[in-house]
């Protein structure tokens, strides 16, 4: 099972916190519903937002309290720069190269349902083979706050919008890569 990203929590006066945002907290609750004791679950590797810990970090604590699964990986790849979607599918290829899991067979995809159909279309292009893409539907939180770069999350319309910007933006750079019939090795390529 791979574990799309979903932000990090920020407090009242805009400092990022170490927890998964209103949204990420859906979508793991959602993945120690559905995970076993014997699932692997791999958490993609993604952002810190100026904060502490890296969003990765923060899904891992929040699985680990609640006793899910034994079987928990959390790859940390410092460095400068955001990391998107497309990112995240290649930092967790290079995790799984680098420990001679790649290809790790067709995984179920979790992701937040707007953001999923861009995520799985990423992860495809990126090698990997979905068995399944669990699109977790999630509410808007009140008096949540979320790092001020996924704002759109407490707005749906501008979620879709963005969404689908994003997905024309990853369409073209994923028919460049198309044209050399390969993909970069690290997001820092893009």
């Amino acid at each position: 099972m791979v574990v799309v990203p979903e932000g990090l929590a920020k407090d009242s006066r805009g400092r990022t916190l170490p927890e998964p945002s209103f949204v990420f907290r859906q979508v793991l609750d959602y993945v120690s519903k559905f995970a076993t004791s014997d699932t692997d679950v791999y958490l993609a590797p993604a952002n810190r937002f100026g904060g502490e810990i890296y969003e990765q970090e923060a899904a891992y604590a929040y699985l680990s309290h609640r006793a899910v699964c034994r079987r928990i990986h959390c790859p940390v790849f410092p460095g400068p720069g955001y990391v998107d979607t497309f990112g995240n599918a290649l930092l967790l290829r290079r995790y799984l190269l680098d420990r001679k899991r790649w290809p790790p067979g067709p995984v179920d995809l979790v992701c937040a349902d707007v953001h999923s159909y861009r995520a799985q279309y990423c992860f495809a292009r990126s090698g990997y083979s979905l068995a399944r893409v669990h699109r977790v539907p999630f509410r808007v939180c009140s008096g949540e706050r979320v790092v001020d770069r996924l704002w759109y999350y407490r707005v749906r319309p501008a979620h879709l919008v963005y969404e689908i910007s994003a997905m024309a933006r990853d369409a073209i750079r994923g028919a460049v890569f198309r044209r050399g019939n390969r993909l970069p090795e690290s997001a820092g390529k893009w």
